[in-house]
């Protein structure tokens, strides 16, 4: 098996780049103001990628951030050309126009008519009578660049029905909103490796790749050998971030409301598994940027936050915080802790970070804070041991560095960029 790629160096010089892999309802968003990368999304009435659908009947994998850089959503896009047809839609989880928290049924699209399937809950992915009805599956959804992120599964899911079905899979690539220059984190281990949509296959916890990288990497790891083309994104490096793609920000998801939800979401997303408020609520204007328990006394409160000042942890700031969750867990409850500001996305260390936070609260908190239920988002049992014993972070990270080191191997050859 091989996975062709090119830099984008060379992506640039060629201008269009086509990479393929095979075995033989929120309100519009403004525009940002100056667009510097290409999604896959705006490159879709280049050429070559126009011959990709011509005569095809297509079913979209798409949500509410499936959009092109002036905010027109994907769908109502292709529905107006004409060299192919669209038949279906496919929601992942959170929906499809929309950001939500429940559990969508199927239902309609109301700017096309076009049926919606949801493919999160007891489906999971396409059913064969689905893509009987196609000749192919378009997919656009942006990442996040987490494995605790749901959606590269429902990727996965969704290619191995196109394989089942001799289907062939087109996905729409888009940045990573934290960067794609780091790797950190343990690699999940396999008995954790249930092929759930949160923990699918073994990588860390930041691995660095967009979603068209990590699908073609996960079509070799999971032995799926779909047919599988990825149209690049133009101009986008690694190193950057959201703000310097010039793309308007769209959630992807309920709480990620802002760019740097996505940084505290690598960094301390984890919590969310501990017996902790993470500041989710209606209009998630707090997510993962507030941590907090009605059981944290004003006492405990008082040595809690200095305590986390004084980690000195790059890119990060912490201060007081309590507030009353309008929804999810301790609702209607004084829940008193910190909230944490990102100051410099670029130094932040979300791995150490987490590791030095969750220590940091143990030592203040003691055993009345319950972590037992993060092993799954830590994704080892010997790092959940060995934050409860306060080992060494330095030893932490060396052993998790070590255990990347396979996955890096593999990760090259799926680099596109």
């Amino acid at each position: 098996m091989s996975i062709l790629k090119r830099t984008g160096a060379l992506a640039s010089l060629l201008g269009a780049l086509t990479l393929t892999f095979s075995t033989s309802s929120a309100e519009t968003p403004v525009p940002a103001p100056e667009t510097r990368i290409l999604p896959g999304a705006a490159r879709l009435q280049e050429p070559e990628f126009v011959e990709l659908l011509r005569g095809k009947r297509i079913a979209v994998l798409a949500h509410n951030a499936s959009r092109l850089p002036d905010g027109t959503h994907l769908v109502d896009q292709l529905a107006g050309l004409g060299h192919f047809k669209l038949k279906m839609i496919f929601a992942p989880e959170h929906g499809y126009r929309s950001t939500d928290d429940e559990l969508l049924p199927d239902s309609r699209d109301p700017m096309t008519g076009l049926p919606v399937y949801s493919l999160y809950g007891p489906r999971k992915a396409p059913t064969p009578e689905m893509l009987a009805q196609v000749d192919a599956v378009l997919i656009d959804l942006q990442d996040v660049g987490l494995r605790y992120y749901t959606y590269p599964a429902t990727v996965a899911y969704t290619l191995r029905a196109c394989k089942n079905a001799g289907k062939p899979a087109i996905l729409l690539d888009r940045p990573i909103p934290i960067g794609g220059a780091k790797v950190e984190g343990a690699v999940l281990e396999r008995a954790l490796a249930t092929g759930g949509l949160t923990n699918l296959a073994p990588i860390p916890t930041r691995h660095g790749m967009t979603l068209g990288e990590l699908s073609l990497l996960l079509n070799e790891l999971l032995e799926i050998r779909a047919e599988l083309t990825v149209i690049p994104m133009r101009d986008w490096e690694r190193t950057m971030s959201w703000d310097e793609t010039g793309l308007p920000w769209v959630p992807p998801s309920p709480a990620l409301t802002a760019p740097d939800q996505a940084e505290l979401y690598a960094a301390f997303g984890t919590l969310e598994s501990a017996n902790l408020a993470v500041g989710r609520g209606k209009s998630n204007a707090l997510a993962f940027r507030v941590y907090g328990a009605p059981w944290i006394t004003a006492e405990d409160q008082l040595r809690l936050v200095p305590a986390l000042q004084g980690l000195g942890l790059p890119g990060l700031a912490f201060d007081s915080f309590s507030w009353k969750p309008d929804r999810a867990i301790f609702q209607g409850k004084l829940c008193r802790g910190f909230r944490v500001r990102v100051t410099d996305s670029s130094r932040v260390e979300s791995f150490r970070a987490l590791i030095e936070t969750m220590k940091a609260l143990r030592r203040v908190l003691g055993d009345r804070l319950s972590i037992t239920g993060t092993k799954v988002m830590l994704g080892s049992g010997w790092l959940l041991d060995g934050i409860l014993a306060d080992a060494p972070t330095e030893a932490l990270e060396a052993r998790a560095k070590a255990e990347t080191t396979d996955f890096l191997r593999q990760r090259s050859r799926a680099l596109l960029y």
